[in-house]
């Protein structure tokens, strides 16, 4: 899922866009909801944000990201942002490591003295995880989507 994120602020009872002088450089503590189908405990969480701007003040650069670490909570997903703009929150369901069954190896040999032996090795999960190619391909979205974005946003304000 792709926010466009902008802050706004309420100067004497009148809502304004926040310039890059108004955000504060620890940054800020945003509330994402849960995207539909999703929620706190059920889903591995996410988070790609694109910098819109470069600022010396803030140390960013247009067209970099960071990947804040996410918090879940009762009230959505909590994470510290250093900019706002596009953001990429991604999902995979929880993976329950509990439902998979494990299994037991046991090799079989005679030893030089002609005695059989037995050696049973630790119980090994079977996961199967396949997680990390989804988030490689929704990185690679991201990253399409934001160029995308910010093309469309340079000739709006070039006029070509």
């Amino acid at each position: 899922m792709v926010y466009d994120v902008q802050l706004r602020i309420l100067t004497d009872g009148k809502w304004r866009d926040a310039t890059e002088e108004d955000f504060p450089t620890e940054g800020i503590e945003a509330v994402i909801p849960y995207p539909d189908g999703t929620g706190k405990n059920t889903h591995d969480y996410f988070l790609i944000h694109m910098f819109a701007v470069t600022s010396a003040r803030l140390n960013t650069v247009a067209g970099n990201t960071e990947t804040p670490a996410v918090t879940e909570a009762d009230d959505g997903i909590h994470v510290v942002l250093t900019g706002l703009s596009p953001i990429l929150i991604g999902w995979t369901e929880t993976f329950d490591n509990t439902a998979v069954p494990a299994y037991t190896a046991t090799q079989t040999g005679t030893t030089d003295s002609g005695s059989t032996s037995a050696t049973t090795a630790a119980a090994v999960a079977a996961t199967g995880d396949t997680a990390a190619i989804y988030r490689w391909i929704l990185l690679a979205l991201c990253g399409a989507g934001c160029a995308a974005g910010i093309g469309i946003c340079k000739r709006k304000h070039t006029g070509r």
